[in-house]
């Protein structure tokens, strides 16, 4: 996970012997799920948090053992009352693990706080995240298209082993300080990845996502309305003409109108430069 910066501290939920206010009821883990929390959260020691989405938070925090720097995922408490969304980071944590894949970054495993908490230990990347980095200035629409064709070969070399990621999105792009781009926090959500990818090269064009709305139903109707995504910002005068046939095809509302596969995203984020 990328560090965002900030100064280091400990959150009081966390701090040994501090218990909340008022204490969300957690449903008891499954002992299946248990057996897999192998990682001792005593081997961990927290420092500033990093990042936060809807289903949790993101902290530095030093591995004891190791004697570095790891990013460490918990999910929410109150999430944990959900026995699909438990078994969706269980799964993120052992297929992560499992693929071991250049470009995706690597999960270490899972553990289990003394208040019952999950967690996930990851590779902490030093960088920015996309949507950090589009809203900090603009990006020249090459430059976003090199990214995305990155992210697009490494999300399909993870389609050839079986995972699809299911939740792509800028904050989920991270750019290390070499320039890198890698991937970030597999599954837990529903959508095609190759879609995916095309609303983040529209987001770094344009600076706002292809759908919007004053709230998330509103956002779901856009989506599936049968109006067109509207490329009508100057930003996108300024793409290469392939570049720009490709991110209408990935948007585009039929599935079988999109392109194939994020490796045919990817060639023609690559092969075409012909300014529109």
């Amino acid at each position: 996970m990328a560090a965002r910066g900030g100064q280091d501290f400990i959150p009081s939920a966390a701090r040994r012997g501090k218990q909340c206010s008022k204490p969300i009821p957690v449903r008891p883990i499954a002992a299946a799920v248990k057996a897999q929390a192998t990682l001792k959260w005593g081997d961990y020691m927290l420092r500033q948090q990093i990042g936060a989405g809807a289903t949790g938070k993101v902290y530095r925090a030093l591995d004891r053992n190791q004697n570095r720097d790891v990013a460490i995922k918990f999910l929410r408490k109150s999430l944990t009352t959900s026995s699909t969304v438990v078994e969706r980071f269980v799964r993120e944590a052992r297929t992560v693990a499992e693929l071991n894949q250049p470009g995706i970054v690597a999960v270490h495993g899972m553990g289990q706080t003394p208040g019952g908490g999950l967690f996930l230990v990851m590779d902490l990347v030093r960088g920015r995240d996309l949507d950090l980095v589009r809203r900090a200035a603009l990006v020249e629409p090459s430059q976003a298209a090199a990214w995305v064709a990155d992210a697009a070969r490494i999300v399909h070399a993870a389609h050839e082993r079986g995972v699809i990621h299911c939740d792509l999105k800028p904050s989920n792009l991270l750019l290390d300080q070499a320039g890198r781009i890698l991937v970030t926090d597999f599954g837990l959500a529903v959508r095609s990845d190759d879609w995916g990818l095309g609303g983040v090269l529209y987001f770094l064009i344009a600076g706002h996502a292809p759908h919007s709305g004053s709230d998330l139903a509103c956002v779901l109707a856009s989506i599936v309305s049968a109006a067109p995504v509207s490329f009508a910002a100057p930003e996108f005068g300024a793409m290469p003409q392939g570049v720009l046939a490709a991110l209408r095809q990935c948007l585009a509302k039929r599935p079988d109108d999109r392109l194939c596969s994020a490796v045919q995203l990817a060639d023609h984020l690559h092969s075409q430069s012909t300014p529109s």
